[in-house]
């Protein structure tokens, strides 16, 4: 199984094959689109897996190889806005992702629902400067499963540095919850 999102986004791919890979009995590797076409000349045929956002271009270069494309959906985050809502009008929201899509996606989220009542900032988890700013600043800090080890990490080798510890929250899950199981029986590994 192929996961693939464009290179500029290869983060969500990773988030993706990441919750994908314990849960089926089949190989996972992430392929960035634009590199999608060559491994599939290559012979590599299976299932393509990506967000729905990037199904179209992915499903073009699938069908051109006789390989399927499947859109996987991804967790609503209502645990997250729902602690997102509760926060004091001017809290610093620090968010940080491989994912830079989705840093771009929950930025336009969280204005579009508490305006300019929060301050938001992002960071990946491996652009070190930026990161210990939004940690200084930030009262709560919202993460991906792989950006977790490295937030709290920063967290400790900058602890005499910080006024305070923000308050973390790491997102469960990055895929919806029947995703897996759906995507199980779409590629032929549950009889249903």
């Amino acid at each position: 199984m192929l996961v693939s999102t464009p290179r500029e986004d290869l983060g969500a791919s990773l988030l993706i094959a990441e919750e994908l890979a314990p849960n089926l009995e089949v190989p996972v590797e992430v392929v960035p689109m634009e590199e999608l076409e060559g491994v599939l000349e290559a012979g590599n045929n299976g299932t393509v897996v990506t967000s729905r956002y990037f199904l179209q271009p992915v499903e073009e270069i699938a069908k051109r190889h006789g390989v399927r494309a499947v859109p996987v959906d991804l967790n609503d985050f209502r645990h997250e806005l729902d602690l997102l809502k509760e926060l004091r009008a001017g809290s610093c929201v620090g968010l940080v992702s491989i994912s830079p899509g989705i840093l771009r996606a929950a930025e336009v989220i969280l204005h579009s629902m508490r305006g300019n009542d929060l301050l938001v900032m992002t960071a990946n988890p491996d652009t070190g400067s930026r990161l210990l700013a939004l940690l200084r600043a930030a009262s709560h800090v919202l993460c991906d499963r792989p950006s977790l080890p490295l937030v709290e990490q920063s967290l400790r080798q900058n602890r005499a540095q910080l006024m305070r510890l923000p308050v973390v929250h790491c997102a469960r899950s990055y895929l919806g919850s029947a995703t897996i199981d759906q995507l199980r029986k779409e590629i032929g590994l549950v009889v249903g």
